[in-house]
């Protein structure tokens, strides 16, 4: 059953997206610079089905508030996975500081599958905010760990 589920001889991009690139094309092309109500349906014609929402979070970022939020949160989370990386070479002696970059990842993977856009609906957005804000409100003078 997992081979003929991950086999992708013969299938479209669309199969081994699960659908998500046709969803992705429907609202893409419904995009615009003030964004959308929340809770409103689209209907996919490739998948016959409706859906609330895009499966990728910087697409819903995009189609729920407009266009440049969605430019401003993708700019966000390249700034801010490079801003873990960053980090943890700092701080390399310190495992910990391995954290951000994990959280990063994980959530920079999840992002592009789905549409994680409410904090406590997906404990890893929580995650996301928390570790990025420490990151983002440290000083260039704080002590790192050579210092101390």
């Amino acid at each position: 059953v997992t081979e003929a589920k991950t086999a992708v001889s013969g299938r479209t991009a669309d199969n081994v997206s699960s659908g998500r690139i046709s969803i992705w094309q429907v609202f893409f092309s419904k995009l615009n610079l003030s964004g959308h109500k929340t809770g409103g349906y689209l209907y996919i014609p490739a998948l016959k089905r409706s859906y609330s929402t895009c499966h990728n979070y910087v697409l819903q970022f995009a189609y729920d508030n407009g266009i440049f939020a969605g430019v401003a949160v993708a700019v966000y989370l390249v700034y801010s996975g490079i801003n873990a990386i960053i980090h943890g070479l700092d701080n390399k002696k310190n495992v910990y500081a391995l954290f951000p970059i994990i959280v990063s990842v994980a959530f920079g993977v999840t992002a592009m599958l789905s549409a994680n856009t409410v904090t406590f609906w997906y404990i890893l957005l929580a995650y996301f905010y928390f570790v990025q804000g420490a990151l983002i409100t440290r000083t260039e003078n704080a002590p790192k760990e050579t210092d101390i």
